[in-house]
């Protein structure tokens, strides 16, 4: 029966020697150290078995037994390397254990014994300290390689959990506005359980590592996510009181804050963007009075805002919950989430242990303290488009793992072929595409992912499908708000568009070529 020897490296079997023993011999780990004698040596006295022990002896922390056999501990003494014999029976060389009627003794070596009593009593309890030290050291590297999974799919989970939990007031959000029917207990029954329903079925599989990860992994790094996690918390949160404290709200149109602020207390107030005219407001007609400024068009006998409707409807749950204060304070906080979600972009490509310089580097940029200072609608596209690269990234990593099977548990009800990754790579799709639902020219940005989505369609990857369909549809749902909700913002914006869908219709084409 093999012992191991545990190395930093691997694993060294000792073979194990059979030898000779009477049937009368004393029972393993009861050899007596002044009756036992080694060849050639004479009679081993209780002071050259201690001394014998003391330098033979391999501390059970490097001894574990094989798989499968656990047999009680004790070994018998030795002297300077050479074996304890009995009744003139050598025992043969090699670290071997005495036996016991054909039953090896267990693993680790006792200390000598005379007539059944402990020859070093002294060392009985530091041999009982080393080996449960041993036990807690292999226990402590099995929990350090959990921690390691752990902390991953926490980093993975909470630094996409903004892009999720922003899809779910978006997805509702747009029918209802157009519908006339913004309103706070509409979609709050709507979006709540959608966002419980993402977040349970999209982020329920998320890998620990990725592939830099992988590859490039060292034991004494396994707290690297941990790090990560909590530092990429620590900087988002930072910037979100910082910006809090310098937040600056444009309740007059002068730009494009005030625009997406009038707008959000717009809709806050009547659950629509259509904002009709009212010339009994100013006293009946008068030369010269039109119902347009800077950030508005007039629409028929309404007026449109000059601006997509993502960010306002957002704003608008801000006016729900505390007013103008907490409206203004939507753009720090959509800012600091959108610092978490490009912290969580950087630790999937440089390893986690990155995350929190990554989003510490973009925090100090001025565009970006800038933009999250006032209802700008860069940070919303920003946190669309990084976090929909966080979720491709996943579900590309599931698959390549192996873990994107259909075999495993899935929700009763579930459709069978929506493995984790597909639904990972639906969900990317559809924050990609919802970028546009933030900002028009977001479309200039998604224009290599055509090309991509026929890179992953050649390889036959089983995300390619589920993102694709997720892109078109957020893309569709975009279009859609801009058209049907401000006309107007969308013809100022028809050549530009026009060179897009181009542009677009030619990277299809190419890509189709490429795959036929």
């Amino acid at each position: 029966m093999p012992l191991q020897r545990r190395g930093r490296r691997g694993r060294d079997q000792l073979p194990i020697y059979s030898g000779s023993v009477g049937s009368g011999d004393s029972p393993a780990g009861s050899s007596a150290a002044a009756d036992s004698t080694a060849p050639g040596d004479g009679t081993v006295t209780d002071d050259s078995a201690a001394a014998g022990q003391a330098s033979e002896t391999i501390l059970a922390s490097e001894i574990i037994e094989h798989p499968g056999d656990g047999e009680d501990a004790g070994e018998p003494a030795a002297k300077d390397g050479e074996p304890a014999a009995k009744d003139g029976k050598p025992v043969a060389r090699g670290r071997a254990p005495a036996v016991k009627d054909g039953k090896p003794a267990a693993r680790g070596r006792a200390p000598a014994v005379k007539d059944g009593e402990p020859a070093a009593k002294d060392r009985e309890p530091a041999g009982q300290g080393k080996k449960a030290g041993s036990g807690l050291a292999v226990i402590g590297r099995r929990l350090g390689r959990v921690r390691w999974s752990d902390a991953g799919c926490a980093f993975a989970q909470l630094t996409t959990l903004p892009v999720i939990l922003v899809m779910a007031w978006l997805l509702p959000g747009v029918p209802l506005l157009l519908a006339g029917s913004f309103m706070p207990a509409a979609m709050l029954l709507i979006s709540a359980p959608l966002a419980v329903a993402l977040v349970v079925y999209g982020l329920r599989r998320v890998p620990g590592r990725w592939p830099q990860a992988l590859s490039g992994a060292r034991p004494d790094r396994r707290w690297a996510a941990w790090w990560g996690l909590a530092g990429t918390i620590v900087v988002a949160a930072g910037f979100g009181a910082w910006q809090l404290l310098v937040n600056s709200a444009s309740a007059i149109v002068s730009r494009d804050p005030g625009t997406y602020l009038q707008s959000g207390y717009w809709i806050a107030q009547h659950g629509t963007l259509t904002i009709p005219e009212s010339l009994a407001a100013f006293g009946g007609a008068h030369p010269g009075l039109s119902f347009s400024s800077i950030g508005f068009f007039p629409h028929g006998t309404a007026v449109a805002a000059s601006g997509m409707s993502g960010l306002p409807m957002l704003i608008a749950g801000g006016f729900w919950i505390h007013g103008l204060s907490a409206a203004g304070a939507m753009s720090p906080v959509i800012g600091a989430l959108a610092l978490l979600t490009f912290g969580g972009l950087t630790g999937r490509l440089a390893g986690p242990q990155w995350a929190p310089a990554g989003a510490l580097v973009l925090g100090f940029t001025l565009p970006e303290q800038y933009t999250s200072r006032s209802a700008f609608s860069e940070t919303l596209m920003q946190l669309l488009l990084i976090g929909g690269l966080c979720l491709l990234i996943d579900s590309l990593t599931l698959e390549s793992a192996g873990e994107d099977s259909g075999a495993a548990p899935m929700p009763r009800g579930w459709p069978r072929w929506l493995t984790p990754g597909r639904a990972l790579a639906a969900l990317a799709g559809l924050a990609l595409g919802l970028s546009v639902l933030a900002r028009a020219d977001a479309l200039l940005y998604l224009l290599p992912v055509i090309p991509f989505a026929g890179v992953l369609l050649a390889g036959h990857r089983r995300p390619a499908l589920p993102f694709s369909l997720g892109l078109v549809a957020g893309v569709g749902y975009g279009l859609a708000d801009g058209y049907l909700g401000s006309r107007p913002y969308m013809d100022t914006l028809a050549w530009p568009l026009r060179l897009v869908g181009l542009v677009a219709a030619g990277l299809a084409v190419v890509t189709a070529a490429g795959l036929l």
